[in-house]
C-alpha cells in the first residue's frame, strides 16, 4: 500500500473589524492504515487543532471533535485535506445523510451559501475553488477507466429506465397489434361462415 500525503491545511484570519492578517498552519494526519500505531487519533487530531494559537478543540462526552475560535473577532478555515478526515467528521462538507434515501444539502450551507469556499487561496476575489468544481463534470477519473462523469453510461442507464417505465416498448406494442390483426381475421373469418351458412339455408326455402 502506498501511503498518501496526509495534511490539513488551517488558516485562521482576524476579522474585517480588526484586521486582514491571516495564518496557515498544516496538520499533519495520518490515516493510511499502514501502522495502525502510527495513525491520528481523534483525541491526536484534537490536541494538535488546540495547539494552534486562536483555537481551542476537545472530545465532547458523546465522542465528538468540538471546535472553537478564541472570539468573535476571529476566523478559521480548513483546506486541503488530503487525508479525508474533514469529510468523516462531517466538516466542511456540502451533503449530509448516509445514502440516496437521505441525502439533501448540508443545513449549515443551505442556510449560510457564503460559507461555500470558492476560494483556494483565502484571498477576496480568488474563485479557483469553484472553478475546480465546475470542471469536475469533464475531468477523467482513473476508476472510472479515464472517462469523465460526463462520459459515463450513468445517464444512458437511467434514461433506457426511464423509458422502460414511461416509453412505448416497439416490441410489446409490435406483438400486440399482430394479437389483435389475428383477432380480427377470425372474426372475419366467422362472420364469412356464418353468412354463408345462412345463404345455403336461404337457398334451400
Amino acid at each position: 500500500m502506498v501511503a498518501r500525503p496526509c495534511d490539513l491545511r488551517h488558516t485562521a484570519c482576524g476579522s474585517k473589524k480588526s484586521t486582514s492578517h491571516c495564518t496557515t498552519s498544516t496538520i499533519q494526519v495520518d490515516l493510511d492504515g499502514i501502522d495502525p500505531t502510527k495513525d491520528t487519533s481523534l483525541e491526536g487530531l484534537g490536541a494538535a487543532i488546540d495547539a494552534i494559537s486562536g483555537l481551542s478543540a476537545a472530545i465532547t462526552a458523546d465522542g465528538r471533535l468540538e471546535i472553537d475560535s478564541a472570539g468573535s473577532d476571529f476566523e478559521f478555515t480548513f483546506s486541503d485535506d488530503t487525508s479525508g478526515v474533514l469529510t468523516t467528521l462531517g466538516i466542511n462538507t456540502y451533503f449530509s445523510g448516509s445514502d440516496a434515501r437521505d441525502i439533501e444539502a448540508n443545513s449549515v450551507v443551505a442556510a449560510a451559501p457564503g460559507m461555500i469556499a470558492a476560494t483556494l487561496e483565502h484571498s477576496p476575489g480568488d474563485n479557483g475553488n469553484a472553478l475546480a468544481l465546475a470542471d469536475l463534470r469533464d475531468m477523467t477519473i482513473d476508476s472510472l477507466i479515464g472517462l469523465s462523469l460526463t462520459d459515463t453510461i450513468v445517464r444512458e442507464n437511467m434514461e433506457v429506465q426511464q423509458q422502460q417505465i414511461s416509453g412505448v416498448n416497439a416490441d410489446e406494442e409490435t406483438i400486440n397489434l399482430l394479437s389483435y390483426q389475428r383477432v380480427y381475421h377470425g372474426s372475419a373469418r366467422f362472420i364469412a361462415v356464418v353468412d354463408e351458412l345462412l345463404q345455403k339455408q336461404l337457398a334451400i326455402v
